[in-house]
């Protein structure tokens, strides 16, 4: 996987049917659907967060990082309230290294 993110936040754009999310270091993250590929932004809108994903492909775009509907994506199997006790601690940098491997 080339990147490992926690969402805290996220919200559905009704025009465009992308998933706009905000990450725990302020990352802006925009995952793409489209009419024939939208499993990314289905499975992640249902989960609770805060989330750790890891992601297999994205483009930097000016100040935000853009997801394509049809990348790799993976949601590490982690309670909301561990992640969250994680990231208070201060260790969040340190899950999201080790989860890179």
């Amino acid at each position: 996987m080339k990147a490992a993110k926690i969402i805290t936040q996220y919200r559905l754009d009704a025009t465009s049917g992308n998933l706009v999310a905000q990450c725990h270091d302020d990352t802006r993250l925009v995952f793409q659907a489209s009419a024939k590929q939208c499993v990314n932004v289905t499975s992640l809108s249902t989960q609770a967060l805060p989330m750790l994903v890891l992601i297999g492909d994205y483009d930097a775009v000016f100040d935000q990082w853009v997801v394509p509907a049809d990348a790799l994506l993976s949601v590490m199997p982690l309670a909301a309230e561990q992640l969250t006790q994680i990231m208070t601690l201060g260790q969040a940098d340190q899950l999201l290294a080790q989860a890179l491997g």
